[in-house]
């Protein structure tokens, strides 16, 4: 028998380096959110990927950075879609049903979104480490986006008076976290939905109808 062809280390044929880094970085936003940073090694990454292990080094110099990687593009993923669904509304009630209604078909599209999201703070009280490899992420993007939100409605008069906008950012955030946790621990998309309508139906009548 011919000897077996060594493999080789660094893409697969026929892929461009873009697409190889974008496959390791869905393959370990995965691994991630279902194994755990510490209990996901770079074998399993290179094996969702279909890469070599070796060749994750093409790409990231450890699993700490391809962590932080990972965190810079799913911040990026969810909050440019919220940006953009919230700046078709006028309303506070109405940008919180499109960022609701986003957030549901983030969900859909992509459960690893999900997981992620709700996993990655965790892993960062657990890891301080983890938080160094972030400096240069903006993981306050989050923070400053509900509130920006939460001081509109206040400057427009849409909450109630006795609602400060700390509180109303906070209950935001919870929503967001709170929906994206369920979808960890629900194996479905159309039970997710319905969870994100209930919510919106009690914002509609709590905001638009002022109880």
């Amino acid at each position: 028998m011919p000897p077996m062809e060594k493999r080789r280390l660094g893409r697969p044929r026929d892929t461009t380096s873009d697409e190889t880094r974008e496959r390791v970085l869905l393959a370990a936003r995965d691994c991630f959110s279902q194994y755990g940073y510490n209990k996901t090694t770079n074998k399993d990454i290179a094996a969702a990927a279909g890469i070599t292990t070796g060749a994750i080094y093409h790409y990231f110099e450890s699993k700490q950075s391809l962590f932080a990687a990972v965190t810079a593009e799913v911040n990026d993923v969810v909050f440019d879609e919220f940006e953009r669904v919230v700046a078709e509304q006028d309303a506070f009630v109405d940008k919180l049903h499109a960022l609701l209604d986003a957030a549901s078909r983030l969900h859909a599209n992509d459960r690893s979104l999900a997981r992620f999201s709700a996993t990655f703070p965790v892993e960062l009280n657990r890891h301080p480490e983890l938080r160094e490899s972030l400096k240069d992420a903006d993981i306050t993007r989050s923070r400053r986006f509900f509130r920006r939100l939460a001081d509109e409605a206040k400057t427009k008069g849409e909450l109630p008076a006795d609602m400060s906008a700390t509180d109303i950012s906070n209950m935001i955030t919870t929503l967001t976290i709170g929906l994206a946790y369920f979808g960890t621990i629900v194996d479905s998309a159309r039970v997710h939905r319905a969870a994100v309508v209930t919510i919106e139906k009690l914002l509609e009548r709590g905001l638009r109808n002022g109880t």
